[in-house]
């Protein structure tokens, strides 16, 4: 089994200097190499500033659940949360009992955050529910949309308007099953500028 090999700690502590999510691992590796006189690979660089940077993401990412669920639990709403083997929240969602999709509904993603909303009769969105997530792997978003889904009675809506993010388009593409499935407007000149627009979601 290959090991990526342990770095002096005087470099290690020099390592932890770096932004680890804008650091760029080359950069990182002359500027490393030059000062300590080494030849470290971009490999081992890239490594480090790999751990350090979901370190970073994770401790954001919780933080964020932990206001969230802070912010709701002054009010009556009421939350959905999942917890990992490790007993931590990882997943939260508030559904609007008062507001029940009935329409389009329309999934966009920032971040690590899902908003989930429909349209009114005069083009204003109707906040139908609201997610936060420390990962954003698929079954994440299964987990999402699959209590959306029981907390509206399992009505499913006619058409979906979703952004594109791989995890969440194949989400919606198990979940919502004969539904239309179409790319928000936002998604698809993203897709156009990257020249990876092929065809719409069906």
């Amino acid at each position: 089994m290959l090991t990526t090999p342990v770095l002096d700690p005087q470099i290690l502590r020099h390592l932890d200097h770096f932004d680890s999510i804008t650091a760029k691992p080359a950069q990182v590796r002359k500027f490393i190499n030059q000062k300590f006189g080494k030849d470290i690979s971009y490999a081992q660089i890239a490594y480090e500033l790999t751990k350090r940077k979901k370190r970073v993401c994770g401790q954001q990412n919780k933080f964020e659940i932990d206001e969230f669920i802070s912010q709701f639990s002054q009010t009556n709403c009421k939350l959905e949360t999942f917890r990992d083997k490790n007993k931590v929240v990882t997943r939260v969602i508030w559904v609007n009992e008062q507001e029940k999709c009935m329409d389009v509904l329309v999934v966009h993603k920032i971040q690590n955050m899902v908003f989930l909303g429909g349209i009114d009769s005069n083009a204003c969105l109707l906040p139908y529910g609201l997610a936060m997530l420390t990962n954003t792997i698929i079954d994440d978003y299964l987990w999402i949309i699959k209590v959306f889904i029981t907390r509206n009675e399992n009505y499913l809506p006619p058409a979906v308007i979703m952004d594109y993010d791989e995890n969440l388009a194949n989400a919606c593409e198990t979940m919502f099953v004969g539904c239309k499935k179409i790319y928000s407007p936002w998604s698809i000149k993203q897709l156009e500028n990257e020249g990876k627009l092929t065809n719409q979601a069906g």
